[in-house]
């Protein structure tokens, strides 16, 4: 809770220093700007400090590249397991690590890097990857809050099913901002791709009637 709370709060201040760092006559030129911090740095501070924040972001940026390596890599395992693909499920013997599931991953990622963000450029790639990711997540937290209200709701626990029915419905607003009004091309795209992976998933469920993949929903919600 209080990383949750400390990292809103920096994430706050570190807007508002470069809203007004910009001035409120030049916020187009902050969007517009690839490394606002870079700039900002320079400007008021020195060259120095600005490579300084350079390297931490680039820090940062690896470090996030690798978990979200390792977060993609073991659910690739977890369903693999489930018997999405069964040759991903070994783990290595010397390591213990999903191997496999790592090396798919990693391919996967380095051709979209090599293919589409050479063509694209860094800060448009990062974008619409982002883009991409945030969408599928903000629908990820509206169904896990959807969920938990409808579990208090059983368990008649009035509480949380406040607190998740108004965090499923918090989220609606971002999703729709990120729709409406329409972004241009290509922007526009990247809806109908989540889309499309949802549909693709849910298509590999069905038509893999092998699999185990609806042992991870709780008994009690398949049995209803």
């Amino acid at each position: 809770m209080g990383t949750g709370i400390a990292a809103a709060l920096f994430y706050v201040l570190v807007s508002y220093a470069q809203v007004v760092g910009y001035g409120l006559d030049h916020v187009q030129a902050l969007g517009r700007a690839s490394a606002p911090l870079d700039e900002l740095s320079t400007r008021f501070i020195s060259g120095t400090f600005a490579g300084s924040l350079d390297f931490a972001v680039a820090t940062s940026a690896l470090a996030c590249a690798i978990g979200s390596l390792s977060a993609a890599a073991r659910m690739l395992y977890a369903l693999s397991r489930a018997g999405l693909a069964p040759s991903l499920a070994e783990v290595d013997a010397k390591h213990g690590t999903p191997a496999r599931s790592i090396v798919v991953m990693g391919v996967v990622n380095l051709a979209c890097l090599f293919l589409w963000g050479a063509q694209s450029g860094a800060a448009t790639y990062s974008g619409n990857i982002v883009t991409i990711g945030t969408l599928a997540l903000i629908l990820v937290y509206v169904s896990v809050t959807g969920a938990q209200a409808i579990d208090a709701l059983r368990l008649r626990r009035p509480v949380w099913t406040i607190i998740g029915s108004l965090g499923a419905v918090l989220l609606l607003w971002p999703l729709w901002n990120s729709l409406y009004p329409a972004p241009p091309w290509p922007e526009n795209v990247w809806p109908y791709v989540v889309a499309a992976w949802l549909v693709l998933g849910v298509l590999i469920v069905f038509l893999r009637p092998s699999s185990t993949l609806f042992d991870f929903i709780p008994p009690r919600l398949t049995a209803d």
